[in-house]
C-alpha cells in the first residue's frame, strides 16, 4: 500500500510540475509577442511614421504585459503626439510600478504643457529631490518662477544651479548656467 501512495504521490508532483511548465512557456510566449510587437511600435515610430506607431501602442495597451517600461514608454510617445493628459494618465499608472526621476519630469512637463504649473512644479521638485544632483527640474523650476514674476524664488533657483558641482560638463549644463547666472545678476 505504501508504494502504491508513493506512486501516486510522485505522479501528483509530476502532473503539477507539468502544469506548471506548461503555464510559465505560455506566459513566455505570451510575453515574448508582447515585446516584438512593442519593438515594432518602437521601429515604425523611429522610421518616421507616428500615427501607425500610437496605434500599435493603442492596441498593445489594451492587452498591457505587466511591464512598466512599457508604460513610461507609450505615456511618452502620447506627450510627444501632443496628447499631454492621456499621457499623464498613463504614465499615472507607471507611477503604481515605476516612480523615479524620469516618470516625475516626464509628468510634470506634460503638466507644463497644458498650463498646470502648479502641478508641473510639484512633479519637478520631487523629481529634484529624487536625484538632487541634476539641474533640469532646478532650471524648469527657475524658468516657472522666472515666467510667472517670481523673481525671488527664480533667484534662489538660480543660486541653487550656480552652486551645484558639475559632474560631467555638457552644453546643456553650460547653458542652464549662463540662464541662471543672467537672473542672478
Amino acid at each position: 500500500r505504501k508504494n502504491i501512495a508513493d506512486g501516486n504521490k510522485t505522479r501528483s508532483y509530476c502532473n503539477s510540475a507539468i502544469g506548471m511548465i506548461i503555464l510559465i512557456c505560455g506566459l513566455s510566449f505570451y510575453d515574448s509577442k508582447f515585446e516584438l510587437k512593442w519593438g515594432n511600435a518602437v521601429r515604425t515610430w523611429n522610421i518616421g511614421n507616428p500615427e501607425a506607431s500610437l496605434e500599435i501602442y493603442r492596441q498593445l495597451y489594451s492587452r498591457w504585459n505587466g511591464n512598466p517600461f512599457f508604460l513610461y514608454n507609450y505615456g511618452r510617445v502620447l506627450g510627444a503626439f501632443g496628447r499631454h493628459c492621456d499621457s499623464n494618465r498613463i504614465l499615472t499608472r507607471c507611477c503604481k510600478y515605476l516612480n523615479d526621476y524620469d516618470v516625475q519630469m516626464a509628468i510634470g512637463d506634460n503638466y507644463r504643457h497644458i498650463g498646470e504649473s502648479d502641478k508641473a512644479c510639484q512633479c519637478y521638485h520631487t523629481a529634484s529631490l529624487m536625484c538632487p544632483n541634476r539641474f533640469l527640474p532646478l532650471y524648469r523650476l527657475m524658468t516657472f518662477y522666472a515666467e510667472s514674476g517670481q523673481v525671488l524664488m527664480a533667484r534662489a533657483k538660480a543660486q541653487q544651479i550656480l552652486k551645484m558641482p558639475v559632474k560631467i560638463p555638457s552644453p546643456r549644463i553650460s547653458q542652464i548656467q549662463e540662464e541662471a547666472k543672467q537672473l542672478v545678476l
